[in-house]
């Protein structure tokens, strides 16, 4: 028995997805002989992997690529009742539920459970193979250190080219300037006027990344902890002081020891074994008590190994200037882009009124908006490499401080110890991506299923959608009240469900063909007409799968715009059995 699905693409032809199951001659299922077949292109050649790659690993794989992957199937095939068991859910745990199918975590969690598994498993055991993280961690600077200096020479041609644009727009404005006269003069006048503005974003935001890139990250820690921090630098860099002294010392101790030894030898009459040895004793007890016990403020032990000398203490002052960064500086600074923000869609709607004086100002116009918008997009592209610079030159600070941390620990621990704690901490970067990968998803959602549930839902009083880092939901209404507070009918919680499985599937990228069974169950009149014509609005294809009372009459004329095909199933009985197939048209009386 075998199910295909054929997917159809205009430019690359089909794409043939083929399960098949295996029965032995009595009818007995053989799983063991499940096969997945692909087939691309018009000639349908089988898609094979490469040798030595395990088969069902690599179709999973390029169907993940192709087409989705499984994690986010539910949210482009479900049914009605789906939708309605989803809308039971607390809204969090539904909001939840969809970032996470969003960005895969179901996956990451069980790649966290299968290192912590690993790292059991290996410390059972003993011996191992050769320890390979320090090549590993090698290799990841070498590339990090590629990508940076890719990047930076990207951002060099970039701001080249930006530069060279900036001074043909000065030139520009300077022609038009020459034009002269009434319309003309004023509208020189607002584009001059509205390059002052963007030049003020450009500064501002430049600005803002700077400080998000320098000391945002860090202040969000909280004050206890930067303090704590910085206490706990200056007591190992007392210790680091006390250490070295100590260290110093010990070399001269050996040396005065040595000098005494000879003096001693002079000394009439001879000292006995027993005065020399006990000599040596006091001197070096004596000697030893000038470094114990350790001053004051000392630390214990190193807890920050990996910073020594004038890293320390630059780390501290980082530390310091952190706290310093005022919340009221960084407002000042987003209060003031929002002003430029609005006086320059204020002289955009100005300069369109203006437009228009001739066929030569048109042309050194249209030529003007065109480098301007170049500029926007530069400008754009420069703000997203300098904060790729950052972010990259902070991995390769982290990952150079790893290299080192290996280089020093690497033959100290048996082979299956360290490969046990390395799982162990790759499980635990797991767990801290998830926790911080749901509140950076939060806010693209939000806007998504703001859209969405509107679209939907057939009164208006929800103006906004918020989530919080939490994923707790406000409804927000034009007041700012949350609706929530208000019992929402079994019909806006169904249309809240709907609302975030669309709102998923739109931030997902994919274009995946949404089918939906029985799209409208349990959904009252008042709402039906909202999700069809959400539907409908969906750039791609959908496939409504429903019964005969569903999508008809007034809810069949929402969707008819865009209704590119029509079948129905037709059940037949032939003595004991029953046979369905497809036959082109709607339910005969109920549609087109």
């Amino acid at each position: 028995m075998s199910v295909e699905l054929a997917f159809d693409d205009e430019e690359e032809g089909p794409t043939i997805l083929r399960r098949v199951w295996h029965f032995s001659v009595a009818g007995q299922h053989k799983p063991q002989d499940e096969e997945i077949r692909i087939y691309a292109g018009r000639q349908e050649r089988p898609v094979v992997p490469p040798p030595n790659e395990d088969r069902l690993d690599y179709l999973r794989a390029y169907i993940a690529h192709q087409f989705l992957p499984h994690y986010l199937a539910a949210f482009f095939l479900f049914d009605g009742e789906q939708v309605q068991a989803l809308a039971k859910r607390d809204m969090s745990a539904q909001v939840r539920l969809g970032i996470e199918g969003l960005l895969g975590i179901p996956v990451l969690r069980e790649l966290a459970q299968d290192l912590k598994s690993y790292a059991n498993n290996r410390r059972g055991s003993v011996g191992g193979a050769s320890d390979k993280a320090f090549q590993r961690v090698q290799g990841e600077l070498q590339v990090l250190e590629a990508s940076h200096e890719e990047a930076r020479h990207k951002q060099e041609s970039t701001a080249a080219e930006l530069e060279t644009l900036k001074v043909q727009r000065d030139s520009l404005t300077r022609e038009l300037s020459g034009y002269g006269g009434g319309s003309q003069a004023l509208l020189q006048e607002r584009y001059e006027e509205l390059n002052r503005h963007k030049r003020a974003l450009e500064e501002l935001w430049d600005k803002v990344h700077e400080v998000m890139a320098e000391s945002l990250a860090l202040a969000l820690v909280g004050s206890p902890l930067r303090e704590r921090t910085i206490e706990r630098l200056r007591q190992e860099e007392i210790r680091e002081g006390w250490e070295a002294g100590r260290t110093q010392g010990e070399q001269g101790l050996q040396r005065f020891i040595s000098a005494l030894e000879q003096s001693l030898a002079t000394i009439l009459p001879p000292l006995t074994d027993e005065q020399v040895s006990g000599l040596f004793e006091r001197v070096k007890t004596t000697w030893n008590s000038l470094w114990y016990p350790p001053p004051e403020g000392c630390a214990d032990e190193y807890r920050h190994r990996y910073l020594r000398g004038g890293d320390r203490s630059q780390t501290r002052d980082q530390l310091v200037k952190v706290g310093r960064l005022s919340t009221e500086e960084v407002a000042g600074f987003l209060g003031r882009i929002n002003q430029h923000e609005e006086e320059k869609r204020r002289l955009e709607a100005e300069i369109a009124h203006l437009q228009g004086v001739g066929p030569q100002v048109e042309a050194k116009m249209t030529e003007l908006r065109s480098v301007t918008e170049r500029i926007d997009r530069l400008n754009t592209e420069v703000g997203g490499l300098k904060r790729e610079l950052d972010g990259l030159g902070g991995q390769i600070g982290a990952k150079r401080q790893e290299l080192a941390r290996l280089a020093e620990s690497r033959d100290a621990a048996a082979p299956a110890v360290r490969r046990a704690a390395r799982a162990d901490k790759a499980a635990a970067m797991i767990d801290d991506i998830i926790a911080e990968a749901v509140p950076g998803q939060i806010t693209t959602v939000a806007t998504a299923m703001t859209e969405s549930y509107r679209a939907m839902a057939h009164k208006t009083i929800v103006q906004r959608v918020e989530i919080d880092a939490d994923c707790n939901v406000r409804l927000l209404s034009a007041n700012g009240r949350d609706v929530r507070d208000m019992a929402l009918s079994a019909g806006e919680q169904q249309v809240f469900a709907q609302a975030l499985i669309a709102a998923v599937a739109k931030v997902s990228g994919r274009d995946f063909p949404i089918v939906v069974d029985t799209p409208l169950a349990r959904l009252d009149d008042a709402h039906r007409a909202g999700v069809l014509r959400h539907f409908t609005d969906r750039i791609g294809q959908v496939v409504l799968l429903s019964t005969d009372t569903e999508v008809v009459g007034t809810y069949y004329d929402v969707v008819k715009p865009r209704v590119l095909k029509e079948f129905h199933i037709v059940h037949e009985h032939d003595g004991d059995i029953g046979r369905s197939h497809p036959e082109e048209g709607y339910f005969p009386g109920n549609g087109g």
